[in-house]
């Protein structure tokens, strides 16, 4: 490990954001640099940085200027299924007070990293752009990327900046629900992946969950997108082509499956960022699909894609 010592941090030395070419226009993925030009620039408006890893993390230090923002914050409450997204039925107001409490509203520029290989992230910045709020960017390499640019860091926390209540509008085709895919897991017109690790798949949750996997889908575990333990992620190349030899294919619509939904968001990213036009999370996850007492198939785990 480089750069600063004494930092628990997997650093990342300096590198630009490739090629992708789904990286788009508010960009999906920025550099440190891009940040800190654009932290550093009033004149672009009000930029929240956001930092998800855990609070004992981010007290002994975090991009200065960020806010710590606890990615569970965002798993509904009222779900018989954990991860499962912030809803509104209970609480009508949950998302857009808990985006006032982060200081989002529709007129800043967000920047979300964590310390967990941008795993919570992504998850935060697919929930910003399902809601309407497309300003919304992972910074590659999260923390340790930052530490290996510069290292600098802060212990101070930071206040969010006062905020509209935002408005939103969560799109139609960014989730599929239980019952379409219950119906449509066999559709040829579908690929469903599984992004489980191997500890992942292993996890029954204390004897409530089989082990195995949705009959027909392909897995390709989150970590295999990564190319070091900051969590930077491989070429645009090497993705498209593991992903390619994999028969996932841009002209089908693809459906990210992962032990629970919160845990989704970083393959939606990648796809995301390789140009795929229609790709949909499962949100209840395996944690739902892979009930004891829910009836649906389940196929024997297949090696790693």
């Amino acid at each position: 490990m480089s750069g600063c010592r004494g930092s628990a941090i997997d650093e990342a030395p300096p590198a630009p954001i490739a090629a992708f070419p789904g990286l788009g226009d508010p960009p999906l993925l920025v550099d440190t640099a891009w940040l800190r030009a654009r932290r550093d620039d009033p004149g672009q408006g009000t930029i929240v940085v956001l930092d998800l890893s855990d609070l004992p993390r981010y007290r002994a230090g975090h991009v200065p200027g960020s806010i710590h923002a606890w990615w569970q914050d965002w798993i509904d409450p009222y779900s018989d299924i954990y991860g499962v997204l912030l809803g509104t039925r209970n609480v009508p107001t949950a998302r857009t007070d808990l985006l006032a409490k982060l200081g989002i509203d529709n007129s800043v520029t967000v920047v979300a990293y964590d310390a967990d290989q941008n795993r919570y992230s992504a998850r935060l910045v697919w929930i910003l752009r399902y809601l309407g709020l497309s300003n919304a960017s992972v910074l590659d390499g999260g923390f340790g990327a930052w530490l290996g640019s510069d290292c600098e860091r802060s212990t101070a926390s930071t206040d969010p900046p006062a905020a509209e209540p935002a408005i939103l509008s969560p799109g139609s085709r960014w989730t599929i629900p239980f019952e379409e895919m219950r119906d449509r897991y066999t559709d040829p017109a579908l690929t469903i992946i599984d992004v489980r690790t191997g500890e992942e798949a292993d996890d029954d949750l204390n004897g409530l969950l089989r082990r195995g996997q949705i009959p027909g889908s392909i897995r390709i575990p989150w970590t295999d997108t990564l190319r070091d333990n900051a969590g930077r992620l491989l070429a645009p190349g090497a993705l498209a082509t593991m992903f390619s030899v994999a028969d996932v294919t841009p002209d089908r619509e693809v459906i990210v499956v992962a032990r629970f939904g919160v845990e989704t968001g970083h393959t939606w990213m990648v796809l995301s960022l390789l140009g795929y036009p229609n790709v949909r999370v499962f949100d209840r996850g395996w944690a739902h699909w892979g009930r004891n007492d829910v009836d649906v198939p389940v196929a024997p785990l297949t090696p790693r894609s």
